[in-house]
């Protein structure tokens, strides 16, 4: 699922917010220290630091990669790039391109690292019949190196449109160090396959195919909750969709109660939908409707789910400045310094705001920011 909102922790654990401009060609970056504070302040700047790209290239999407191991970003014309970070410095001479060996173009993405390993999956722009359209690569951020298609996603055959690739958190599968991740068919929708790898990665098996909804589009979430896999979709309503591993290992993903969908009761139509388990240890799925954030919780308990009331009587909504705040286009979840929760958005103005979960469990508001 294509953001052009990103975050991304630093070795000393300081966060980074970074966004792309309206042109594409500029990147500009927050960052949060221990006590809390985003810089630049007004003080320290008139503005967010400019990530520096002296090709003066032009991305579509962005993702950051944790431990100051920078930043993924796709241009217009499918190919990734890289950047990195040392301390709280960006390189000077901007973005590398991701080693590809046959200069393959990509309409998604996704990546993590798991035991200081960078995976990064794509998914192919256009492929022959006999290609694959999901490709994986391994290695160091920055050495990217060693492409290999992910075996028995999509088989050989009449290609077909990925719509969504998400990687969203690596896990343990038989003290394995695996990663799980979904596809979502495009065009007019299609079925969630489930993956993971093991092995180092370079093995992949395929899971179920979700077995309730056919018109699935965007992959919102994928992580483990108290344990357990759980992936959250979107339909071609814009309603969320939520298939949980009933086997351990994300091979056997079954639906949640109600066919699936998640709570809802005001028939919410989500755009965009992220989700990351809070420091309450409770699943938080927040998503923008009409350019509102709403959120929607998983009790790490007894794994029921449920929506936020809001204290001010605005239902589902997270708290903002006042009901006529700018409109949300994009978010992006993580972690601060502090442990706290952080929700970044990017607004119709182009600014930055933020929710942010404090370990209470209690939302607040921060934005825009300086």
């Amino acid at each position: 699922m294509l953001h052009r909102i990103a975050m991304s922790q630093t070795a000393a654990g300081d966060l980074n917010l970074i966004f792309l401009g309206p042109d594409g060609q500029q990147l500009l970056a927050y960052n949060q220290t221990a006590d809390g504070v985003w810089h630049p302040t007004k003080q320290e700047a008139p503005g967010p630091v400019a990530i520096p790209n002296p090709q003066n290239l032009t991305f579509q999407a962005i993702l950051g990669l944790n431990g100051g191991n920078g930043l993924l970003a796709l241009d217009l014309a499918g190919k990734l790039w890289f950047t990195t970070q040392q301390g709280n410095n960006w390189n000077a001479d901007g973005f590398t391109r991701v080693p590809n060996q046959n200069d393959l173009s990509f309409t998604d993405f996704g990546a993590c690292e798991t035991s200081g390993t960078t995976i990064l999956i794509a998914s192919l722009a256009s492929a022959s019949e006999n290609d694959n359209n999901a490709f994986t690569q391994f290695g160091p951020p920055g050495s990217l190196s060693r492409p290999g298609a992910v075996g028995g996603i999509i088989a050989p055959g009449p290609p077909v449109s990925l719509g969504s690739i998400v990687n969203w958190s690596s896990i343990a599968v038989a003290d394995t160090p695996a990663v799980l991740f979904a596809i979502v068919g495009g065009g007019s929708g299609g079925a969630a396959q489930f993956a993971w790898g093991g092995g180092g990665g370079y093995s992949w098996e395929l899971g179920t195919t979700s077995p309730v909804n056919t018109n699935l589009l965007k992959v919102a979430a994928l992580a483990a909750s108290g344990g357990t896999l759980q992936a959250i979709v979107l339909d071609q309503n814009g309603f969320p969709y939520l298939f949980w591993d009933a086997s351990g290992r994300g091979s056997d993903f079954v639906p949640y109660e109600n066919g699936g969908q998640l709570p809802n009761p005001d028939g919410l139509q989500f755009s965009e939908m992220a989700g990351c388990v809070g420091a309450d240890g409770n699943f938080q799925l927040v998503g923008i409707s009409g350019g509102l954030p709403y959120l929607i919780w998983q009790d790490a308990a007894n794994g029921g789910w449920g929506v936020y009331m809001n204290p001010n009587g605005q239902g589902m909504q997270l708290p903002m400045n006042s009901p006529s705040a700018v409109p949300l286009q994009d978010l992006v979840m993580g972690f601060g310094n502090q442990g706290f929760l952080q929700v970044g958005y990017i607004g119709n103005d182009g600014n930055v705001y933020v929710n942010w979960q404090d370990k209470n469990g209690n939302w607040g508001w921060y934005g825009p920011l300086p």
